[in-house]
């Protein structure tokens, strides 16, 4: 399997929309008990700037996206979403490992936070993410390279 990531443009706003409301259909469910779709699009719409993301392409075919950014004091990853057809290939967790080691390189932390219905949180945690937060809604996960912080 051969994973590559690019700018994401206007063109993949439909493909984006499409996996998002995919993707959170399920955990919107169980955490608030309904999926409203007029709401899903207008938060979609709020959140997506082309430039900014980055499209994930498995074998050449597009399976997800991701916006992660730099602050000054960590990397974060404020979305990651593997299209449902494509879950559980290991893509999400060979994207996190790539931000994992560019945070070892920088000496820079990883945060995140999630729904807290979402399963990703499983994931998160086998790689070594750790609760550091909770909202109302969301989970705040950080992720830090022990070895930065030995000797």
């Amino acid at each position: 399997m051969i994973l590559k990531r690019r700018i994401a443009t206007s063109s993949d706003t439909e493909f984006v929309r499409i996996s998002h409301h995919a993707a959170y259909r399920d955990v919107v469910w169980r955490q608030f008990g309904a999926w409203d779709e007029a709401l899903q699009d207008h938060l979609f719409e709020e959140k997506w700037i082309p430039h900014q993301f980055e499209i994930v392409l498995c074998d050449g075919n597009p399976c997800g996206f991701l916006l992660v950014e730099d602050r000054s004091d960590h990397i974060s990853i404020s979305e990651i979403v593997i299209a449902p057809q494509f879950q559980g290939r290991g893509i999400g967790s060979r994207l996190l490992n790539e931000e994992m080691q560019r945070g070892r390189e920088a000496k820079s932390p990883l945060r995140l936070q999630v729904l807290r219905e979402n399963r990703a949180i499983e994931l998160y945690r086998r790689l070594g993410f750790k609760e550091c937060g909770t909202t109302e809604t969301h989970i705040r996960m950080v992720w830090e390279d022990c070895e930065q912080h030995a000797g």
